[in-house]
C-alpha cells in the first residue's frame, strides 16, 4: 500500500501530534507499506493558511505518485478544505483525516473561532474516513458535523478508528539525565510541554502564587513561544517566585525519564487536549497528573484517584488541589500508586499503531 501523509512543515516538529504522525509512519513502513510525506507551509495567523488551498503542487505530487491512500493531518484543514475538491477529482484515493485536536475548540478571537468551525466542518465532511487519538476527539468531530450517533460504527457515516497514543516511548531510556537535589517536604511540580497559552502555564503560576507560603518547586520544560514566555517570566518575577522556578527549555527524549523521576506531580492544566501524550507518559513513572477537564485527559485521569481535572482558568481550584497534596503526603503516595496502576492498562505504541495500520489496510480503494 502506498500512503501519502500530508502535514504542515517538518514531520520532526516537537509536539505530541507530530510524534503520533512519526510513529504511524514507522509502523506502516515496518509492515512493508510505502509512505511519502507531503509538506504544506504553516502560516500565521490562522486565516493566512487559507492561501494553502491555491498551492497546486500537492495535487501534482499526488497525481504523479498515485497513492492508494492519502492521510491528512487535521491541523492542515484550513489549507486543504478547498484544495481537496481538486485532489479528489485528480487522485482516486480515499482521503483519511488524522484528527488530534479541533481548532474550533480552542480559545481565541470570536471571528477566528467562527471561521474555524465553518472551515473544519467543510474539511471533515469531505473526508472518506477518520483516525482519532481519543474518544473525546471522535465525539468532537461528531458534534462538529452535527452527528449524534454515538459509538455505533456508522455514527459518522464513514469508517473510523480510535487509537490512543502509546505509553512506552521512553521505555528504552534509562532514568538518567538532569538531576535535582531532593528537598524533603517540598512538592516537586513539573510542567512539560510547549510553553504556549493553550497549555495553561499561566494558570499554574497563578495557582502557585496563591500558595506561595507552602513548600513547592516548579520545573518548566519545553520549547516556548517567545512572547508568551516573556509574559510568564514577568508574572513569575512579579509574584516573587523566581527562586523556586527552574527552566529547562526543550528536553531530549533520552533525558525525560530522569526528569520524570525527579518530580512528584505533572501539572499541565491545558485549555483543551485531544489526548495529551505527556499525561500517559507521566502516569507510567508514577506521577499523578493535573490536566484540564476539557479533552481526552479524562479518559486516563480519574479526578482524585490518579490526578486532578481542572476547569480552564480555575487557578483557585488548582491551588486547593496542590495544597491538599502538600498537607497530606500519604494522599500523594496513594495517587502515585494509582497512576502506575492506570498506566498498566494503557496501550503500547505497537498496539495503538497496529490498530491504525489494520484499519487503513482494510479500507476499500476507489475503483476496487
Amino acid at each position: 500500500m502506498k500512503v501519502l501523509l500530508v502535514v504542515y512543515g517538518s514531520l520532526e516538529t516537537l509536539s505530541g501530534g507530530y510524534l503520533y504522525d512519526r510513529t504511524l509512519v514507522r509502523a506502516l513502513e515496518a509492515e512493508g507499506h510505502e509512505v511519502r510525506v507531503a509538506s504544506q507551509r504553516l502560516r500565521s495567523p490562522y486565516l493566512a493558511n487559507l492561501a494553502g488551498n491555491a498551492e497546486i503542487g500537492l495535487v501534482r505530487q499526488a497525481a504523479a505518485w498515485k497513492p492508494d491512500m492519502i492521510v491528512q493531518d487535521e491541523l492542515n484543514h484550513p489549507s486543504l478544505f478547498l484544495l481537496n475538491r481538486i485532489l479528489g477529482r485528480r487522485v482516486p484515493a480515499p482521503r483519511i483525516g488524522l484528527v488530534h485536536h479541533l481548532k474550533s475548540l480552542e480559545e481565541g478571537p470570536a471571528l477566528e473561532r467562527a471561521a474555524a468551525r465553518h472551515i473544519e466542518k467543510a474539511f471533515l465532511a469531505g473526508l472518506d474516513g477518520y483516525i482519532f487519538n481519543s474518544e473525546f476527539t471522535r465525539r468532537s468531530v461528531e458534534t462538529a458535523l452535527g452527528n449524534t450517533g454515538g459509538e455505533h460504527p456508522d455514527s459518522l457515516g464513514k469508517p473510523w478508528v480510535v487509537a490512543l497514543p502509546g505509553k512506552d516511548r521512553l521505555a528504552g531510556f534509562p532514568p538518567t539525565g538532569r538531576s535535582e537535589t531532593r528537598n524533603p517536604g517540598v512538592l516537586r511540580l513539573l510542567f512539560l510541554g510547549n510553553v504556549i497559552p493553550r497549555k495553561g502555564l499561566h494558570v499554574l503560576v497563578d495557582a502557585l502564587a496563591r500558595i506561595s507560603d507552602r513548600p513547592w518547586s516548579l520545573t518548566i520544560a519545553g520549547g516556548e513561544d517567545p512572547e508568551y514566555g516573556t509574559r510568564i517570566r514577568r508574572r513569575i518575577r512579579e509574584s516573587g517566585l523566581m527562586a523556586r522556578v527552574s527552566w529547562l527549555g526543550a528536553v531530549q527524549d533520552s533525558e525525560l525519564p530522569g526528569v520524570f523521576r525527579n518530580h512528584d506531580v505533572l501539572a499541565v492544566p491545558s485549555q483543551c487536549e485531544g489526548f495529551g501524550i505527556v499525561y500517559a507518559e507521566a502516569l507510567t513513572f508514577g506521577l499523578p497528573v493535573i490536566a484540564g477537564e476539557l479533552g481526552g485527559a479524562s479518559e486516563i485521569v480519574n479526578h482524585g484517584e490518579n490526578g486532578f481535572l481542572i476547569r480552564w482558568g480555575d487557578s483557585e481550584g488548582l491551588a486547593g488541589c496542590l495544597a491538599r497534596l502538600m498537607d497530606f503526603p500519604e494522599r500523594l503516595a496513594a495517587l502515585s500508586r494509582n497512576a502506575q496502576e492506570r498506566a498498566e492498562h494503557l496501550p503500547t505504541w505497537e498496539e495503538s499503531m497496529g490498530r491504525i495500520v489494520e484499519f487503513l489496510s482494510r479500507l476499500p480503494r476507489r475503483g476496487d
